[in-house]
């Protein structure tokens, strides 16, 4: 684990911590247990997350540009406007997720989990999901694109 910060030590790093408005920008987390942290407006950006477990994060405007959140746990976590544009999602869980409003252009969905999730106001169709391999079984695309 890296964090770029002298702020934050790894034992601030843990579940249901509270890194609300905290720039962890270029750290590696991979693996780290986050479930349930509210990491609101949270600055993200070229974060490793890969394997981490975020389920139940709570991640609302946070700006997780080009993060690697490969194999990430993001099960029934807020993420309403996050900035994931460029992110790495390939194979991540985001089954129960809200996404209203989120940015996921140029994201890496790849075999992502999305059933059941929350993907209204995030500009991309259905059709833009499915040839991105993603499972959106139960998926509430409502009010975008059907093309």
């Amino acid at each position: 684990m890296h964090i770029p910060t002298d702020n934050l030590t790894p034992d601030d790093i843990r579940p249901d911590a509270d890194l609300t408005g905290v720039s962890l920008a270029g750290a590696t987390l991979s693996d780290v247990d986050l479930s349930g942290a509210s990491l609101d407006k949270t600055n993200l950006q070229n974060v490793d997350l890969s394997g981490a477990d975020l389920s139940t994060a709570t991640l609302t405007k946070a700006n997780v540009t080009n993060a690697n959140l490969k194999n990430t746990d993001l099960t029934n976590a807020n993420l309403q406007h996050a900035d994931l544009s460029e992110a790495g999602l390939s194979y991540a869980d985001l089954s129960g997720a809200i996404l209203y409003g989120a940015d996921l252009s140029g994201a890496d969905l790849r075999f992502a989990a999305l059933n059941g999730a929350d993907l209204r106001q995030t500009g991309l169709s259905l059709n833009e999901f499915k040839k991105a391999g993603a499972a959106v079984c139960g998926a509430d695309i409502r009010g975008e694109s059907r093309e």
